[in-house]
């Protein structure tokens, strides 16, 4: 990669004016790059022609532009996500293997925190169970009186629809 100086120093640039050799345009002394080589200590083609002829450098020895336009972080982050997402259905066993192993020895490593980590799933558990209405068992009846009473039921909804409507 190439190292971009700085501006020359002003004593350069006073009302100096300079004609570039690629685009054969007379610009202003600020608008070149300093070449200590040179008798004026300026380069001899000015900086939007030097970036150009880098470019195009880059481009015949790789073949394409090096310099990808700028996604934005929104999309290089969905870009890792799928990438990450297609690597793990690529690789589930593995994957699985690696997360069972890397559990297995932080189990090992701090038997404390998941002692604790346990006990407060349990009464959370608890307070959960506290919080449900108490189950309440319907009583039960032989096959035929619950036929019957459907029976019934059905003939007093027949009866009283007419009445609801």
């Amino acid at each position: 990669m190439r190292i971009r100086l700085p501006p020359p120093p002003p004593f350069f640039t006073k009302g100096i004016m300079k004609t570039c050799n690629k685009c054969n345009i007379q610009k202003d002394s600020s608008d070149f790059s300093p070449r200590k080589e040179s008798a004026d200590k300026l380069s001899y083609i000015c900086r939007p022609c030097d970036s150009e002829r880098v470019k195009s450098a880059r481009e015949l020895k790789y073949g394409v532009r090096v310099r990808a336009p700028k996604k934005s972080d929104e999309e290089l982050r969905q870009g890792r996500l799928e990438r990450a997402k297609s690597y793990r259905e690529k690789n589930k066993e593995a994957h699985r293997s690696y997360n069972q192993k890397r559990c297995a020895l932080y189990r090992e490593r701090n038997p404390e925190k998941v002692k604790l980590a346990k006990t407060v799933e349990n009464e959370k558990r608890k307070a959960l169970r506290a919080l449900r209405p108490p189950k309440i068992e319907k009583p039960k009846i032989r096959s035929l009186e619950s036929s019957y009473n459907r029976f019934k039921q059905r003939e007093w909804y027949l009866r009283n629809k007419e009445k609801a409507a």
